[in-house]
């Protein structure tokens, strides 16, 4: 389409796509805090609580990634 070298782009356009996606994460966040104080979604708050506040459920060791231990039939938490 265009004649314009990917390194090129890079170099010139950077620093203003990183400026971007930091206002995208500064923006998600702000919707997700919203969505867990004024809708008072309990989902979004232990989510908030896990990711923010490194909360976690009794027994649960926290990892960060936004996924749930792996639990047996039985609901054990799985050791990695």
């Amino acid at each position: 389409m265009f004649s314009v070298s990917q390194a090129t782009i890079s170099r010139n356009y950077s620093s203003d796509y990183a400026r971007a996606q930091g206002e995208f994460k500064t923006s998600l966040k702000r919707a997700q805090y919203l969505r867990a104080t004024k809708d008072k979604s309990d989902s979004m708050l232990i989510h908030l609580g896990k990711h923010w506040l490194g909360q976690n459920y009794k027994g649960e060791t926290p990892d960060f990634t936004g996924q749930p231990p792996a639990t047996d039939d039985d609901g054990n938490t799985l050791e990695p």
